[in-house]
């Protein structure tokens, strides 16, 4: 049995498109599924955690982009029993990049219904306090991070062009023109790190800090060239030092793992990253923007996930 949690606003309505694909699809191949459609933000947890909690072995399937894994990974955490299968349909698609999952939705369900592999995938927790002072828990599935980087995901997330770039599939002009804005507006912070409960570590004017636990994020900026997915570390990435023209002309480097090279940039592996920041930062986890924070703890999550590649 396969249960399919569509997100029929994906890419700007590409999702509710997609989707009657593979229904037909599922139908010709005389599969036996329910589909789920998500109606809210945080929806898709509800229903992924619904579904987990029914017990017994199925597959879900997340169809969106990597907010809809997010909130998916967020719902089936704590269920090792519980196979998730993802059809891309986002603009950025990091996860699925980060997997080597088809973009193509009939490559990726064909990959789902037919004989495929699975690999146990380990999300992020991310504990920080919001401006109210309250204490908040999210999950990852795959990137995280603070400052610029949080700050362009904000402004995409917010923009109105997006979507109309989105059906002309030319989604990431809006994250091009966004990151320039912001390269040249968002403050710089002093951060104090401890790492792994012991080394520490103080970055003074720091652009951003990503935490990832594959190699992308940004719609394919590969921030961290040895992230991996399928690791239990996570891949930490620290732009700080860097005048920001030179920024700019490194930026483009880093869709090749380039940007690694030069000094400014520290990249680095541990188990649990807290962080101290000097004022209030964006934070975001796979895209998704809830609030800002001056104080965030990043760990790799106790229980893995098992997942279809």
């Amino acid at each position: 049995m396969y249960y399919f949690i569509v997100n029929p606003n994906a890419r700007s309505g590409r999702g509710r498109k997609v989707w009657r694909r593979v229904k037909t699809r599922l139908h010709e191949r005389g599969i036996v599924f329910q589909v789920h459609f998500t109606e809210h933000v945080g929806h898709a947890m509800e229903i992924a955690k619904m579904l987990a909690d029914e017990g017994s072995f199925k597959t879900v399937v997340a169809m969106g982009g990597d907010g809809t894994v997010n909130e998916v990974i967020e719902g089936l955490t704590g269920h090792p029993e519980v196979i998730f299968g993802y059809i891309p349909i986002g603009s950025g698609n990091d996860f699925a990049r980060g997997l080597g999952i088809s973009f193509n939705w009939k490559t990726a369900l064909d990959r789902i219904l037919g004989e495929h592999r699975t690999a146990w995938v380990w999300p992020m927790r991310l504990t920080y306090k919001n401006t109210e002072g309250k204490v908040c828990v999210r999950r990852a599935a795959g990137s995280s991070g603070i400052g610029f980087d949080a700050a362009v995901c904000h402004g995409v997330n917010h923009s109105r062009v997006k979507p109309w770039l989105n059906q002309l599939g030319l989604g990431k002009l809006a994250y091009t023109a966004i990151a320039v804005s912001r390269m040249f507006t968002m403050p710089e912070r002093t951060v104090r790190m401890r790492i792994d409960g012991k080394e520490r570590r103080i970055y003074k004017k720091v652009l951003f800090v990503c935490a990832l636990k594959g190699a992308y994020e940004g719609g394919g900026f590969k921030f961290c060239p040895d992230g991996d997915l399928r690791e239990e570390a996570l891949s930490v990435c620290v732009v700080s030092r860097i005048p920001r023209i030179k920024c700019l002309m490194i930026l483009p480097l880093a869709f090749w793992g380039k940007h690694v090279q030069f000094k400014g940039v520290d990249v680095f592996k541990c188990r649990k990253l807290e962080m101290a920041i000097s004022g209030q930062w964006p934070v975001h986890m796979d895209g998704e923007v809830p609030e800002t924070t001056d104080r965030v703890r990043i760990e790799t999550e106790s229980m893995p996930v098992q997942m279809i590649c």
